[in-house]
């Protein structure tokens, strides 16, 4: 950094620390740069002036070391002066210039060379502000999670119901099983394909906005459904219904990010992992009566009544956690009330055009997944488990109605066993979240990745198990509980890997992750579509234990993925042009960090330096767990 005496640098935090990225801006003829800082409290307040730094951590007893804080209050900084505007919008100016960047984004000395007009005012979030999401209480975010995550289970209801239901379609339409199968398919297409679009629209207009909207077409499109008169109608808007609740499903995670620190998210990605994957199991247990007493229709007038209520009250509920949107508006507002046009929030200038997000979001996922062997790796191997999660809402009622004569309201309460494996996975996730927590404590809130991959390990090698456990016991002289024993551990270990795989991406990938994210989604619901194509074919010729032995001795062959990255991940991302980036900067940030605390007579232990910070337990770390 090159302090300049007439200048402050103020960095808050309002994302996760990682967020961050490098950004540059001339002021005037003199030269800041900023690298990533991380955050070691709440906040972190880099102030430079002459040569003192100072760092807002509770751990620095320095009383020289102050971090600022401005309580209701809505900071406004320019290149030239710092203003703050109180609720009163009365305005007072500071000598000393202060320089914000709240947010993650392109280099701003681009924005600057490109602007024509007058110099910019921008606003930041004041520590402690109500408003933003980061400072929600505990009450109101876990409303907001409970809320949304309603939103996944009635998603994945709505994917797996609709198997009970394909007997009678086929009945009623004089259609093959094949076709029937086509509605699953296209539901998890839609799946797939929309959050390409939809996530680069949700940085532009808002979450809440785009929650709302595919809630409405996710529970309208169930009337096409209950009232088709031909197969093509219902294959049509089951595409549709699954580009609407793909929402439900990738964004929910986004805004528990918004609102939740990294040390904090552990316990609301849980629940929400444990939603996308329950559901799974509760929609058979209701829509298998249904179907055999009202009729294949009835599963979507349910749904449609059902889905209908609740709109109302996620139009209550739910609430915008976007913070660069929140700042955004908050600064439309003041441009209004002050008339002062020059007002903006930073992520107006870093935020490109909706076309060029799109671009963005359409393209990068693809570099990601063909050239980051990591992406590459857990896509394909997620890609195949939620290939193998769509077969089974197809192979369970071919299992459970052929060699045990059960019913289709009896195969539905098979499924309680897809919902316990979750369940009994996120009630025993404390466990990795305590490994996490110690690791974190040993390397200054910057644990490896790799420490998020204990749950991946032992997901990797229950699924393995349940897979041959169900083939081995497919017998119609075996009683059925114990193939439900393997479909139980098939669940729980899907769930540990699709948690652990969605932490790993974001702690490797940070501001990228997002798009790494919609790489393996992308493959995850391709071979979701696909897969339930063949089931039956597949379970008609080779019969139901060597169809079942086939997958799963490709699950027992796959298991060697988390172990893999579990020990090469670091050099895998040392590698990596956009985690090896990352990476350099978190440890160039702990470094930097811990030179100042030791300027400050603060002991502090770096995580390029600690052999602590390895992500392989040491026989004390399993003794603390």
């Amino acid at each position: 950094m090159h302090p300049n005496n007439d200048n402050h640098l103020l960095i808050q935090e309002n994302k996760d620390p990682a967020d961050n990225i490098i950004f540059e801006q001339r002021n005037r003829n003199n030269f800041i740069s900023n690298n990533f800082i991380p955050s070691l409290g709440e906040f972190t307040t880099l102030s430079v002036n002459n040569h003192d730094v100072e760092h807002g951590d509770p751990r620095l007893h320095d009383p020289s070391i102050i971090a600022e804080k401005k309580n209701n209050n809505t900071m406004i900084t320019s290149a030239t002066t710092s203003t703050t505007i109180n609720s009163n919008n009365n305005a007072t100016n500071n000598n000393n210039a202060k320089i914000t960047y709240p947010y993650g984004g392109e280099s701003l000395e681009k924005v600057r060379r490109e602007q024509l007009g007058p110099e910019p005012i921008y606003i930041e979030w004041p520590a402690g502000d109500p408003d933003n999401p980061f400072n929600w209480t505990n009450r109101k975010k876990w409303i907001f999670t409970i809320t949304a995550c309603i939103y996944t289970v009635f998603v994945s209801i709505c994917s797996s119901a609709y198997a009970l239901g394909e007997t009678g379609m086929q009945v009623e339409f004089g259609i093959s099983r094949t076709v029937a199968i086509l509605g699953m398919s296209t539901f998890t297409l839609g799946f797939g394909f929309a959050p390409m679009v939809i996530a680069p629209l949700s940085e532009v207009v808002g979450r809440s906005p785009i929650y709302i909207i595919t809630f409405f077409i996710f529970a309208l499109f169930q009337l096409p459904i209950a009232l088709a008169p031909n197969v093509a109608t219902v294959l049509i808007s089951r595409f549709i219904v699954g580009s609407a609740a793909s929402t439900g499903a990738t964004m929910v995670g986004g805004s528990l990010a918004d609102i939740f620190h990294a040390h904090k998210r552990g316990n609301a990605m849980s629940f929400y992992a444990w939603a996308a994957l329950s559901g799974v199991g509760l929609g058979p247990i209701w829509a298998g009566y249904t179907a055999e007493r009202k009729g294949w229709r009835w599963i979507a007038w349910i749904q449609l009544i059902v889905f209908s209520v609740y709109f109302f009250f996620l139009l209550v509920m739910i609430k915008e956690t976007r913070g660069s949107v929140l700042l955004s508006r908050k600064a439309a507002q003041l441009r209004r009330q002050t008339g002062d046009q020059r007002i903006r929030a930073p992520s107006d200038d870093e935020r490109s055009s909706l076309a060029v997000l799109i671009k963005i979001s359409l393209t990068r996922p693809f570099f990601l997944l063909f050239r980051e062997p990591i992406v590459t790796a857990f896509a394909l191997y997620i890609g195949f488990c939620w290939g193998c999660l769509y077969l089974f809402l197809e192979s369970i009622p071919i299992v459970f109605g052929r060699l045990h004569h059960l019913s289709a309201s009896s195969i539905g309460l098979i499924f309680i066993t897809v919902w316990l494996g979750p369940t009994i996975g996120y009630v025993t996730n404390p466990i990795q979240e305590r490994i996490y927590r110690q690791k974190s404590r040993e390397c200054n809130g910057h644990p490896p990745p790799e420490t998020r991959l204990y749950g991946a390990i032992v997901g990797g090698i229950s699924f393995a198990v349940g897979l041959w456990i169900f083939a081995w016991t497919s017998f119609e002289s075996i009683h059925w509980i114990v193939p439900c024993i393997g479909v139980l551990l098939i669940f729980l270990g899907l769930y540990y890997l699709y948690l652990a795989i969605f932490n790993y991406m974001a702690d490797s990938y940070h501001r990228y992750a997002s798009s790494a994210m919609a790489a393996q989604s992308l493959l995850r619901n391709v071979f979701g579509a696909i897969f339930p194509l063949f089931t039956v074919q597949l379970y008609d010729r080779v019969g139901v234990n060597w169809a079942s032995t086939l997958i799963a001795g490709l699950a027992t062959i796959l298991i060697v993925v988390p172990f893999f990255l579990y020990f090469k991940g670091a050099a895998l991302r040392a590698k990596s042009k956009f985690a090896g980036q990352l990476q350099h900067e978190i440890e160039h940030a702990v470094a930097e960090t811990a030179s100042e605390a030791a300027a400050a007579g603060i002991e502090m232990t770096t995580q390029s330096s600690s052999s602590s910070c390895s992500s392989v337990l040491s026989a004390n770390d399993i003794k603390r767990v």
